[in-house]
């Protein structure tokens, strides 16, 4: 099982080789930069990458859209610092699998690593905008199947061009099932859903 590292603080990559030593996963690249992680990432073809947020030369959710390129087979989980609703949100409309707050002394990250693997999305229970109360209506009410296929899909961190191929639909129905899910469950973005979508067990 191999992985790639991605932080410009030499400290957190030393936190997260310290985190990962004597498991089953093997570190087969690190990189600073966004330009350096696609890089190594073409280079390695890892299974997953643990990237951060903020990059000296970009964002993650331009780095998670380049890397379905260059390295498709490849998991991201985001890591970060910030509780940012709008770039996380934006990580996982590009795909990414998981987000993990980046607090080395509570972050159990091989059993999520693990989990990232056999496909499940991974948010980090400590993030604000998971206990956050979002306004409106709560409730399962009103969840078609179809919505119910395409929020299953989401939470395992495809894109909505994935979901399109997945289910024999165009980018911009699946565009429409995910506002109706945002409606239906009176959140705002895509974290938001997923974490009401839990707490219904609707996922």
């Amino acid at each position: 099982m191999t992985v790639l590292l991605v932080d410009d603080h030499p400290i957190v990559l030393k936190g997260l080789r310290e985190l990962l030593d004597g498991s089953s996963w093997r570190i087969v690249g690190e990189a600073t930069t966004g330009e350096g992680c696609l890089v190594e990432a073409a280079r390695t073809q890892p299974e997953i990458v643990v990237l951060d947020l903020r990059l000296p030369d970009g964002l993650a959710p331009e780095v998670c859209r380049e890397l379905r390129r260059v390295a498709p087979g490849a998991k991201t989980v985001v890591l970060t610092g910030f509780d940012d609703e709008a770039l996380l949100d934006a990580c996982l409309a590009e795909g990414a699998a998981g987000i993990l707050l980046k607090d080395a002394s509570e972050l159990d990250l091989v059993p999520l690593l693990e989990r990232v693997r056999r496909g499940e999305m991974v948010l980090d229970p400590r993030l604000d905008i998971l206990s956050r109360d979002a306004n409106g209506p709560r409730g399962a009410a009103g969840i078609t199947q179809r919505e119910h296929d395409v929020l299953r899909l989401v939470a395992r961190g495809m894109t909505s061009a994935d979901i399109a191929a997945e289910l024999h639909l165009s980018v911009n129905t699946v565009r429409t099932y995910v506002q109706s899910i945002l409606e239906k469950t009176g959140t705002h973005t895509r974290i938001e859903a997923l974490a009401e979508a839990r707490r219904m067990r609707l996922i």
